[in-house]
């Protein structure tokens, strides 16, 4: 099939769901102020329980499957653009463990920053978005950090430029102050985490989000 329709007019949006075994090799990130103050509440919960448990090898083999197939299609010219499919998976951080995951599968810092920039805007003809250019949309992420030396600094985003206005972290996360939401009676949100994914594609366990 990769030889049949890969080439420069084949494009995918790829939603690797095997990386986000990968919250669980950083489990910090479960407390992160922001997942915290910006979260829904199932999503918050879904996120802790996966962070309790390292990814097991048959995890990380099946990310390494997966991960094979990106790059199989890549070297015949794919476009791949890097999705969500939220809510199955926790809104806005599950982006950081697929991007974690191409790079650690053989993409460059490049290769997978263009995943989540360039390429999806090129796809979806939005041609003002995508890269930082005279003229150009000035929607923007600012980072703490050198992604092409450390990635894993990518997630610490210290300033975020929308619309040309420029929004400081901590600006952001006071929008919505850390608060106890009880969840729906008789259900815990890790249950309605688990509701969302029931009879998806991408569940296949049962007791697990």
């Amino acid at each position: 099939m990769v030889a049949q329709y890969a080439d420069d007019r084949f494009a995918l949006i790829i939603t690797p769901f095997t990386a986000q075994a990968l919250l669980g090799a950083d489990p910090a990130l479960a407390d992160d102020p922001r997942v915290l103050a910006l979260m829904p509440p199932w999503d918050i919960a879904a996120i802790k329980e996966r962070a309790k448990t390292p990814p097991t090898t048959a995890q990380q083999d099946q990310l390494a499957t997966e991960m094979a197939n990106y790059r199989r299609l890549s070297a015949r010219g794919a476009r791949l653009a890097l999705g969500s499919d939220s809510p199955l998976v926790p809104v806005g951080l599950s982006l950081h463990p697929a991007l974690r995951a191409l790079h650690a599968h053989g993409y460059s810092p490049s290769q997978t920053l263009h995943s989540a920039t360039t390429i999806p805007a090129r796809l979806f003809g939005v041609h003002d978005l995508g890269t930082i250019q005279p003229g150009k949309i000035a929607d923007l992420v600012i980072v703490d950090g050198d992604p092409f030396t450390d990635f894993d600094t990518l997630i610490n985003t210290s300033l975020v430029v929308h619309d040309g206005i420029p929004h400081q972290r901590t600006d952001l996360t006071a929008l919505r102050p850390t608060r106890h939401q009880p969840p729906p009676h008789g259900n815990t949100w890790l249950d309605t985490a688990r509701s969302l994914q029931r009879g998806s594609c991408c569940h296949h366990e049962p007791d697990r989000v």
